[in-house]
Parts: C-alpha cells; sequence; structure tokens
C-alpha cells in the first residue's frame, strides 16, 4: 500500500517567534538586544551558542532553538495534513531577507527534526512575487517591486514576472533596522514613514533600475495596511497606484504553497542570495567570488596562488557578508 505525501509552504515571518531569532547567533551577539530582558524566558550560554531555559511544572527546563522551531512544524504539519487528508512530507519555507547562512541551517535542522525534508527556502518577499505572478497573467514582461512591510521586518525584492509567469528576482534590499520607545513614538513616527523608503531605493540601485521602470508594486506584510505607509510608497512613485490584488497577510505562505506544489508548472521561482560569499585573503580582507543578488544556485570558479613554494595544501575560509574584511562577516566553511 502507498502512501500519497505532498509538500507544503510555511512562512516563518509570520509565525513570527524571537526564537527563530536565537537560531544561528552567538551568544555574545544577543548582549546588545534590548529585547532580551523581556523574553518569557532566560537564555543561557551553551559552548558559545544560547539555548533557552525554562520554568515547568516546578523543573528547570533547558531546550535548543532548534527543538522549540521543530515542535512549531510539527503543529503545522499536523494541521496541514488534518486540512488536505494527506501526508506531508516536504516543506518550502519563507524566510527573513536578512537571514544569513548561518541562520538558516538551525531552520533546515528543525524540519528535518520534525519529518521533514526542506525543498527551499526562499526570501519571504520573493515567495509573495510568486504568488502574484501566480493570480496574474500579463501579454508581456512586468516589472515588480515587492514591498515587505510586517510586525519586525521592512525588504523589498524586484521581480521580473515574464509572460510565461517565470519569477526572476533581480534585487533584494535587506531590512531597515530601527529602535523606538513608546513615548516617543509620534516624535519619530514623520522619519520613520521616510526611513521605510531606503529599501526600495537600495533596491533599485542595486541593478540601476529607475522607479519609472516598475510596472507593479505589491504590498506584502500586515504594517501595509497604515493608510501613511501606502501614501509614502504613492508619492515616491509618483502616484502610481498600488496593486492590492493579494492578500498582504497571506501572500508569502501562498507563494511557498506554490513553489512546494510539484503539480503546479505555471510559475518558476528563481531566488537570489541576499548576500556575498567571498574566500579571506592571507591578509585578512576578502576575495570578491559571488555577488549579492546573484541567481541561486550558483558556482563560481577562483583561481588562488599559493603562499610557498612546494606547498601541498591550503586552508580556505569562505565567508558570507559584505564587508572588506573577513572579520566582520559570517564564517560559513572552512
Amino acid at each position: 500500500m502507498s502512501i500519497q505525501c505532498t509538500g507544503i509552504g510555511i512562512d516563518f515571518g509570520t509565525t513570527y517567534s524571537d526564537v527563530l531569532r536565537l537560531g544561528g547567533r552567538k551568544f555574545e551577539d544577543l548582549k546588545s538586544n534590548p529585547n532580551i530582558d523581556y523574553y518569557p524566558f532566560r537564555i543561557e550560554n551553551c559552548n558559545g551558542r544560547p539555548i533557552i531555559q525554562v520554568e515547568y511544572k516546578k523543573e528547570t527546563k533547558v531546550i535548543t532553538p532548534e527543538e522549540i522551531l521543530s515542535k512549531i512544524l510539527v503543529k503545522m504539519k499536523e494541521i496541514a495534513q488534518v486540512y488536505i487528508g494527506r501526508k506531508v512530507s516536504q516543506v518550502v519555507i519563507g524566510v527573513l531577507a536578512c537571514f544569513n547562512y548561518s541562520q538558516r541551517r538551525p531552520i533546515s535542522d528543525a524540519a528535518v527534526m520534525a519529518g521533514l525534508s526542506v525543498q527551499r527556502l526562499i526570501i519571504g518577499s520573493t515567495l509573495a512575487g510568486a504568488a502574484f505572478g501566480f493570480q496574474n497573467t500579463f501579454s508581456k514582461e512586468r516589472n515588480v517591486l515587492v514591498f515587505y512591510m510586517g510586525g519586525g521586518t521592512c525588504n523589498v525584492s524586484i521581480l521580473t514576472i515574464e509572460n510565461n509567469g517565470h519569477c526572476k528576482t533581480k534585487s533584494t534590499a535587506v531590512r531597515l533596522i530601527s529602535e523606538i520607545t513608546r513615548a516617543r513614538f509620534e516624535e519619530l513616527c514623520e522619519g520613520l514613514f521616510c526611513d521605510t523608503l531606503k529599501p526600495i531605493l537600495n533596491a533599485l540601485h542595486n541593478i540601476n533600475m529607475h522607479k519609472s521602470q516598475i510596472h507593479e508594486i505589491v504590498l506584502v506584510g500586515g504594517s501595509t495596511h497604515i493608510p501613511r505607509i501606502q501614501k509614502e510608497l504613492e508619492d515616491l512613485f509618483d502616484g502610481k497606484k498600488l496593486n492590492k490584488s493579494i492578500n498582504p497577510n497571506q501572500a508569502v505562505v501562498n507563494g511557498a504553497a506554490i513553489e512546494a506544489s510539484k503539480n503546479i508548472k505555471k510559475v518558476l521561482l528563481a531566488d537570489v542570495t541576499p548576500f556575498s560569499f567571498d574566500i579571506e585573503a592571507p591578509s585578512g580582507t576578502m576575495i570578491p567570488t559571488i555577488k549579492r543578488n546573484k541567481a541561486i544556485p550558483a558556482t563560481q570558479t577562483r583561481m588562488l596562488r599559493i603562499c610557498f613554494n612546494n606547498q601541498t595544501n591550503a586552508r580556505i575560509k569562505i565567508y558570507e557578508g559584505d564587508h572588506e574584511t573577513a572579520s566582520n562577516d559570517y564564517l560559513i566553511e572552512e
């Protein structure tokens, strides 16, 4: 007897939890997080990595971020299986654009712990573009700007949707980071609204595209309901009407579900890497290898010279990031 399995899409931007932001981080990195004092749990240091300590039934329990994420995924899998009446074995997960390789890997590990095979981890705004391309048919190529503003992130993707439904991501700008207090909210609000436009300008600049070349502006994330945000976008694009044809709260997960379905051939989604992948030189500077906004998967060949005559081996370090020195980037492989 065979069991028919299917894939599901999950948006970890909507499934918001600060636990997600702990995965793949160093414990030292969290000390500067102003929100850490408000967590309903303690964060302890375990060999340089954060682990979570909670009190449960008068006992102290220690658990890793990956274990908590896996429990969330198990619950989502159970809900999906009940709804569709099939066993779920594969998943496409939407992640934040600001997540680097070390932060994405725990998500994949959590999925394996939940009994799921990860087909792809894709930037949320890219998946929203796929959902928009699936729901809309165009007679000619369109440049689409996806403005993704939720409760804890603000990022932008620019995609080209071809008339055959294929979506190619051209540029992704990492989230805006800005901290405010409740007492100063109204005072700072004016400037913050303007700051949310910076990722748009960065995304356009990355691919040398003028704003007049954007055909559609798609809104994603709950905060795009704010009328002032919509007005700022319309003003930036000289009064261009915003496209509200998709549900901003469901666009990412819809795109993930479309990507997970092997039966839907209408949309072909090509994602990009939001960070560069470079090799460390002996001087500590970076040797450019795979640049940010490169379509992935990607390969690149680099010819490197040895430091000494008759050298038989070498240690090569690969970093992720956009800084000029290795000390400021993330080591992902050695």
